[in-house]
């Protein structure tokens, strides 16, 4: 205490020397004010110690950084500012240790008695708001000591804030709760004396906050080390590809096997699709081209190895199939070589147009929609009595074909409630079918068509959830690539579920075509993928914020144009977005996450985090319906 009532004696003699303007004799009292803005210095000194010790710490909350940050905090927060508190008064009490301290018995000019009387001489902050015997007088003290102080308190939060941002809020809250105490620490002195200091501390306090902010968060592998950049380094693994595939070799499903293909990077399109020939087999074997044998019933079906990629190796991807059991047919018995094999992808039954099921396995129901690689088909699983998504892509190389079998075994290893299951790859004559989960319900623009906009709290947990299916997707190596309302879909109880992966998309097909025809819309695509750019979990990260922003306007961010090349133009020139929710609290986040360069948008995992804790002290549940559906008859 004796050296910091040294130090504020000095600070009070050089601001009274530099600054004490002899106006109505309130030298003093100016002095004292400025004082109190010096004051001010502790706290912000606190909360800029704080966010630098979190640029190398992050979100490292263990027991000795906790009290480490409530050490620095009750120092910054209350033993220096009450000792300086404590300083200016034992220094006011006594004039003769201040330069120029005689000036305090010149009476000020509006009050006609001395500053002494108003400051250190005034009675007990406490009393002077309890049992003051002028009621204006009385006003005048719970304004300084108690309004005041409120305003100071609301700065100091900010200050801790920003200096905890990007993680937790509960470690600020043990960081500014000594100021409370310094608060009422302070009513045992003067009236005047706090009165005035706290005056001070004010402005100071609010021109602190950007001071803290100015330091700036702590990067993302720092706040994140085990999930900032896990999706970036998965797909970022390269391993050689053969330069050719090897010749279909017929097997069963059983003795099939299976592992992960090798990984190729495609960087440039691809050539046009080659006439397709007809599948030659060994000798020994025959498969008959247009159904079973003629003169008696077919002999069980077996499985053809397609010409693509082996399955086996994977222990991720080891059954596609997310029941238990023979998929997609049961194991038939040993081939006689001496039998035709009947090969159910070759039969006049397959899943096309024309035919009402698929291998004789898949009944088709409905078409649940088409785009410029296939359709999706609505259909029943004979096997296990489950209906089923088949998506029929249409495949123009060999490239193409083992890139969406590679995504396809990386999504069916993804496990995520919220994340549409893919549960076993088939042959088609023009590619390869994939089949999918089945999610009922209908789509988030359809949804929002019945029910109307999205409120801050189902939007948080739209979009929390997402993030994280899109996150265990990431870590797979699979990228969604068209993310925007039609391919989320609400369930029954308005649980929302991401589908349609973008696992029949070659690079760059997103956008347009190879005959320059528009696949979607552009009105949700990156700037950087608008461009012709790669997409990346970054880009993925960026449609879901549109999502979201869509669900809160009903307007995507960029807004609407009169075509979709203008929409895409607009996209690669990275338009300002001018549809952003004006009201709702998330509109920080949507900024950010909508930045224009991907090195500035917040990782999926901090914005989950984020909107997570948002929920939590909000008092809401961080699961429930976003919105509500109504089960179609």
């Amino acid at each position: 205490m004796d050296g910091v009532g040294a130090l504020v004696i000095g600070l009070l003699s050089g601001l009274h020397s530099a600054f004490g303007l002899r106006v109505c004799n309130g030298d003093w009292l100016l002095t004292t004010f400025l004082a109190g803005g010096f004051f001010a210095v502790a706290p912000i000194a606190a909360a800029m110690l704080v966010a630098l010790i979190r640029k190398v710490s992050g979100n490292n909350y263990n027991p000795i950084m906790v009290i480490l940050f409530t050490g620095i905090g009750v120092v910054g927060n209350l033993l220096l500012p009450f000792s300086a508190f404590a300083g200016a008064t034992a220094a006011l009490q006594n004039p003769d240790r201040l330069s120029g301290g005689g000036s305090l018995q010149d009476p000020f000019c509006y009050v006609l008695t001395s500053q002494d009387n108003l400051l250190a001489r005034s009675t007990l902050a406490a009393r002077a708001i309890t049992g003051y015997e002028s009621e204006p007088v009385r006003l005048l003290a719970i304004a300084s000591l108690i309004v005041v102080p409120a305003f100071v308190l609301f700065w100091i939060t900010k200050q801790a804030k920003n200096a905890f941002r990007g993680g937790a809020r509960w470690p600020a809250r043990l960081y500014y709760a000594p100021f409370i105490i310094l608060v009422f620490a302070t009513l045992n002195l003067p009236a005047g004396v706090v009165g005035v200091l706290w005056l001070g501390f004010l402005p100071v306090s609010a021109v602190g906050v950007l001071a803290v902010k100015l330091l700036g968060t702590p990067s993302d592998a720092v706040l994140h080390p085990s999930t900032a950049d896990a999706g970036a380094k998965a797909l970022s693994e390269q391993r050689p590809v053969p330069p050719s595939l090897p010749p279909a070799k017929p097997q069963t499903q059983a003795a099939m096997p299976r592992q992960n293909p090798p990984t190729k990077t495609y960087t440039q399109p691809q050539p046009p699709r080659p006439q397709v020939q007809p599948r030659q087999l060994p000798p020994p074997t025959r498969v008959h081209p247009a159904g079973p044998p003629v003169g008696g019933p077919p002999p069980p079906p077996t499985r053809v190895q397609p010409a693509g990629p082996s399955l086996a190796g994977d222990p991720a991807a080891a059954g596609l199939a997310m029941t238990p059991g023979p998929l997609p047919w049961a194991t038939p018995p040993a081939p006689d070589p001496d039998k035709t094999v009947y090969n159910p992808l070759d039969a006049p039954t397959k899943f096309d147009s024309t035919g009402d099921s698929f291998g004789g396995r898949f009944r088709r129901i409905r078409q649940l929609g088409a785009g410029g690689f296939g359709k999706v088909w609505l259909a029943m699983d004979a096997n296990l009595n489950r209906q089923v998504a088949i998506k029929i892509a249409h495949t123009s190389d060999a490239d193409t074909q083992e890139r969406m079998y590679r995504e396809a075994r990386a999504l069916a290893a993804v496990r995520h409630e919220n994340c549409v299951h893919v549960y076993d790859i088939l042959e088609d004559d023009d590619g390869i079918a994939i089949v999918m989960e089945y999610v009922e319900g209908l789509s988030l623009a359809q949804a929002m068509q019945r029910n109307g906009l999205l409120d801050d709290v189902a939007a948080a947990r739209l979009w929390s959830t997402l993030a994280g299916a899109l996150t265990a997707a990431h870590e797979k190596s699979v990228l969604h690539r068209d993310l925007k309302p039609s391919n989320v879909i609400i369930d029954p109880e308005g649980i929302p579920h991401l589908i349609d992966f973008g696992l029949a998309r070659r690079r760059g097909d997103s956008t347009l075509t190879a005959t320059g025809m528009m696949m979607g819309t552009p009105d949700y695509l990156a700037p950087e993928v608008a461009r012709g750019e790669s997409a990346s979990p970054a880009s993925d990260a960026w449609q879901l914020a549109a999502t979201v922003s869509y669900a809160l306007t009903g307007h995507p961010p960029r807004g609407t144009r009169e075509n979709p090349m203008a929409a895409l133009l607009a996209g690669a020139n990275a338009e300002p977005n001018t549809k952003l929710p004006e009201r709702s609290v998330h509109r920080r986040l949507l900024m950010a996450s909508l930045d224009k360069d991907p090195a500035r948008r917040p990782t999926l995992g901090r914005v989950q985090q984020q909107l997570d804790g948002w929920l939590a002290n909000s008092g809401i549940a961080q699961k429930g319906p976003v919105t509500t559906v109504t089960r179609r008859m």
